[in-house]
């Protein structure tokens, strides 16, 4: 795992109300400093440098792709008045025993997140990225490195450039608002670095978790290498990983605090099931937290600010939950939550939804275009007044 270790401080995460305005505000900001002169906006490194300047140090006749993505963080910055320094990275991890190449990309002040396992391959990958923010033109060219980015499963998710020195991030799927298409730079500057408080801020990012049969009994492990244990109490800590002959995996536990009691996780080979071992207690058995499948999708648009459009997304799952979230520019944020019912009679399906902000609200039928729809009303929010007609998504 890398040097520098983000603070925990449960504390320290934004309320949502403000990470909104935070984001919103950012946009706006954006929208107004696209094109024209990049002036003290531009992206810089750590020493303040623009970019296409060196950044670091760095040998590269001694330095595979692999070690220099994992030496230090890759950085796209800029300034707004008013507002500090935006900060956006990318994190490579050296492989992780079980996992592989461990990857965590942390946009807008962390508040968009993308995490999972990557691949470098001598590949070329052509490229149309922006030097800074505020250029009027594109610098098009050929990097002699592809970075794959896959997720927990090895599914493919998107790809970009690398030259062993700069990221040539044109991602569509891996992307945020004024992520892309962006050239990042490396920074080395370890403890130094001017973007040190966005690098220890690093969010945590699931990629195992477990529940028991009571359901307030969980466990999470996360890509940089800490857990939280909530099967007796509350337990933060570090985990190592130990892949047994017969495919099963040990997670060694071992706890922040010396009071705290250290534990082994005994995973099943198809990751289904474990057993939690504490040093001191009983055993506990655990299961695989599998999200409920999703079972309809309704969506719908809403100007949230002035001359800003957000996408409200509503899903419903199996388990008769829902959640509906907003989506400004890949930015997103939970808006609400609830359950549904179903019934079907003469007229077709008809779904009936309690959320815990806005109430119960009912689908219906479209006139205009003949789908499922339901109207989203929440008055009184940080957005103003919300009233959004959702479509259902035909597949």
């Amino acid at each position: 795992m890398k040097k520098i270790m983000k603070k925990r401080n449960g504390l320290r995460t934004m309320k949502k109300a403000a990470a909104f305005a935070l984001c919103l505000l950012l946009c706006v900001s954006l929208l107004a400093g696209c094109g024209g002169d990049a002036g003290k906006d531009g992206n810089a490194n750590a020493s303040g440098k623009d970019a296409g300047t060196e950044t670091g140090n760095k040998d590269e006749e001694t330095k595979n792709p692999q070690e220099q993505l994992t030496d230090g963080y890759y950085v796209y910055s800029f300034q707004v008045e008013g507002m500090g320094y935006f900060t956006y990275y990318f994190h490579f991890y050296d492989e992780v025993p079980g996992l592989g190449n461990v990857y965590y990309v942390g946009y807008c002040l962390n508040q968009v997140n993308f995490a999972g396992i990557y691949e470098v391959e001598e590949a070329k990958y052509s490229y149309a990225c922006y030097e800074k923010r505020g250029a009027e033109e594109v610098t098009e060219g050929t990097a002699p490195y592809t970075i794959i980015f896959y997720d927990w499963n090895k599914k493919e998710i998107d790809r970009c450039g690398f030259d062993g020195d700069k990221i040539y991030n044109d991602m569509e799927t891996i992307t945020a608002t004024a992520a892309t298409p962006c050239i990042y730079l490396h920074d080395t500057d370890g403890e130094n670095s001017r973007y040190l408080e966005a690098y220890e801020n690093e969010a945590d990012q699931t990629f195992a978790s477990f529940i028991g049969d009571d359901p307030t009994q969980t466990l999470s492990l996360y890509h940089n290498g800490v857990y939280l244990d909530l099967v007796n109490s509350m337990i933060e800590g570090s985990w190592g990983m130990e892949e047994q002959e017969d495919g099963s995996v040990t997670y060694t536990l071992t706890p922040k605090l010396d009071s705290d009691t250290a534990a082994k996780l005994n995973v099943s080979a198809d990751g289904v099931t474990a057993t939690y071992v504490p040093e001191e207690g009983g055993e506990v058995v655990l299961y695989k937290d599998q999200s409920a499948d999703t079972v309809a999708e309704f969506k719908g648009q809403m100007e949230v600010m002035e001359g800003i459009t957000g996408d409200f997304i509503l899903d419903f799952y199996s388990d008769n939950t829902c959640k509906i979230i907003l989506d400004v520019y890949g930015n997103v944020f939970d808006l609400d939550q609830g359950t549904y019912t179903m019934k079907t009679d003469e007229s077709g399906a008809q779904m009936t939804v309690t959320f815990e902000l806005a109430g119960e609200l009912a689908s219906y039928t479209d006139e205009e275009t003949n789908v499922s729809a339901i109207r989203y009303l929440l008055p009184g929010t940080d957005l103003g007044d919300l009233d959004v007609v959702l479509l259902r998504v035909e597949e």
